[in-house]
């Protein structure tokens, strides 16, 4: 379990979600009083469009998501989330499985059409985090 290595002092859990999907109640994986988190623990195969755009969804999520608490993407390995966030790749395609997501961003961003631009707008409101399971420790990605 990740959370005995995360919390910080007095940070109390309000939410706990790990299951697959959100509700309004539980709207993100982790949600203390500091913080709220997502998490995704994939092994990358190299062909994983799906996954990608769950991770830009997750990223859209919490970069837009109005409060004061730290943000943060956790992650099993950055090198391809990284890489995908910096791409050229089309925000539609981004967003394909995720209707409500691209409707958003066009009547937000209109001039936002790739993921590397929403990617540098939004950011810094993120904070991706490495978990790596073998060391059982994290680290923070540039």
């Amino acid at each position: 379990m990740i959370l005995p290595f995360i919390l910080k002092d007095q940070e109390i859990v309000e939410s706990l979600s790990l299951g697959a999907g959100s509700s309004e109640a539980k709207r993100f994986d982790l949600e203390t009083n500091l913080r709220i988190a997502e998490f995704t623990f994939i092994d990358w195969r190299g062909n994983d469009n799906t996954r990608l755009q769950k991770i830009f969804k997750d990223f859209y999520r919490l970069a837009e998501f109005p409060t004061k608490k730290e943000k943060e993407l956790w992650v099993s390995d950055d090198t391809y989330v990284m890489k995908y966030l910096r791409s050229r790749a089309s925000v539609r395609s981004a967003t394909q499985k995720h209707r409500d997501v691209w409707e958003t961003i066009q009547s937000s961003y209109p001039e936002i059409q790739i993921v590397s631009d929403y990617y540098r707008r939004h950011g810094a409101k993120v904070t991706l985090k490495v978990y790596d399971r073998d060391a059982v420790g994290f680290s923070e990605s540039p």
